[in-house]
């Protein structure tokens, strides 16, 4: 798990903080980028895949000012984007449809409030899932 690269996306400073801490504390040599919102996730991330960098993970909280992580997540898979995306949430947050949770795959929810452990968990979790599904068979 080397030259892992990560984007947050979180109104919120001190949760930004938070994760960047638990991000690095795990993985010391990671790379890990912040957003405010969904209008700063868009260029950011195509940047990144534009550029031959892409994301390992997102970690986009749904609810924030100006576009919320979920539109901005949908918007980046209709392009064709297949970053594994941790969707932050407070509990009963997610005002879509089930069928729509498929055209957003990868896509996972940590509610709030969260521990840290739970964070690490959910983190590695989709890191191993998403090195799986990309191995050769």
């Amino acid at each position: 798990m080397n030259n892992l690269r990560f984007l947050i996306i979180d109104d919120e400073g001190p949760i930004r903080e938070m994760n960047k801490t638990v991000l690095t504390l795990k993985y010391p040599e990671c790379v890990v980028h912040e957003c405010t919102d969904g209008d700063e996730f868009l260029p950011r991330a195509r940047e990144a895949r534009d550029n031959g960098k892409p994301y390992h993970m997102y970690l986009v909280d749904n609810r924030m000012n100006r576009m919320n992580g979920l539109e901005a997540l949908d918007i980046l898979r209709r392009e064709g984007d297949t970053i594994p995306a941790i969707m932050i949430t407070g509990t009963g947050d997610l005002d879509i449809q089930p069928a729509h949770y498929r055209d957003l795959k990868p896509f996972y929810v940590l509610d709030k409030p969260y521990s840290i452990p739970k964070l690490r968990e959910t983190i590695n979790t989709v890191l191993q899932v998403s090195t799986a599904l990309q191995s050769p068979q």
